[in-house]
């Protein structure tokens, strides 16, 4: 069950939003990332912008579900004019401080439910989400108003990240942090006990996510309006760390480098192989 079913909890989201610590709203950035989330998006936007090229820029771009508008502040910062949708206002509040915050022009914003935007039809070059997808138990009705919004020959981009075990993080924890994989590999009742030992409660986990995989997304679309499309497992780079100067002076680092050897010669230079992937891409055009 997600946070989507007939009705998305607006007070829910809202409130997520509204209580996000002052230095966990802006992920973008236009030096070097220096943390894993932001690093993570700056990915997404790099794997985006070949997209975005192929129109030369000189398009209209949605960003459905934009929450905090990150990946639309690195479009924006190329100078592409770009919609922010969201069903939370305090979202799109945040997104319209973060551009100001950056001397970016301010956004076109949208109060919507993705599944009914009330937007023009063939009206977008390219729509585009990260992690969105995942929070809907029906995820058909936001693909057909994904493709209503897009212009013929218009692109999809989405970053859906599901449900996932724990031992897509076992390479990175071997590697950066082995000391971690000792409570990984106990039973789960084990686990909980030395945490309530230690005077840690176990996180109440919200149902936010469904664990569609990439081909039930795929089936989903209409045959007859969908061209060139692909996926791929998506997204090596894992939080390791709860120190922020152990994340910025060894982790970063590493991730960095295994990025820039593969911007290259892989696309998307995020892929990996379903082993260590913590999310996965979806892209088509529109026919």
């Amino acid at each position: 069950m997600s946070l989507f079913s007939a009705q998305p909890d607006f007070e829910l989201w809202d409130s997520a939003w509204s209580s996000l610590p002052a230095d966990g709203i802006q992920l973008f950035t236009r030096g070097t990332p220096h943390n894993i989330h932001a690093f993570r998006h700056r990915c997404y936007f790099e794997d985006l912008w070949p997209l975005i090229e192929r129109s030369g820029g000189m398009g209209r771009y949605l960003e459905i579900g934009a929450g905090r508008g990150t990946t639309s502040m690195y479009l924006a910062s190329r100078g592409c004019d770009v919609t922010l949708l969201d069903y939370s206002p305090t979202g799109l509040a945040v997104a319209r401080r973060n551009f100001v915050r950056e001397g970016l022009p301010t956004p076109r914003t949208v109060v919507a439910d993705a599944r009914s935007t009330g937007l023009p039809a063939a009206e977008y070059d390219c729509v585009y989400s990260m992690g969105l997808l995942e929070h809907f138990d029906d995820p058909k009705p936001v693909l057909d108003e994904i493709l209503r919004v897009l212009k013929p020959g218009g692109h999809l981009f989405t970053v859906v990240v599901p449900e996932l075990p724990g031992s897509v993080r076992y390479l990175a924890y071997g590697l950066f942090a082995p000391w971690r994989l000792t409570p990984l590999l106990l039973p789960r009742p084990v686990t909980a006990w030395a945490k309530r030992v230690v005077g840690r409660a176990e996180a109440v986990r919200l149902p936010s996510r469904t664990e569609f995989d990439a081909q039930e997304y795929i089936r989903m679309l209409p045959r007859d309006r969908v061209t060139d499309v692909r996926w791929w497992y998506y997204s090596p780079y894992h939080e390791i760390y709860r120190s922020r100067v152990a994340e910025r002076f060894i982790l970063m680092p590493a991730y960095r480098l295994h990025r820039a050897l593969r911007r290259r010669f892989v696309y998307p230079s995020a892929r990996t192989s379903r082993a260590f992937a913590g999310a996965f891409l979806l892209t088509f055009r529109k026919q």
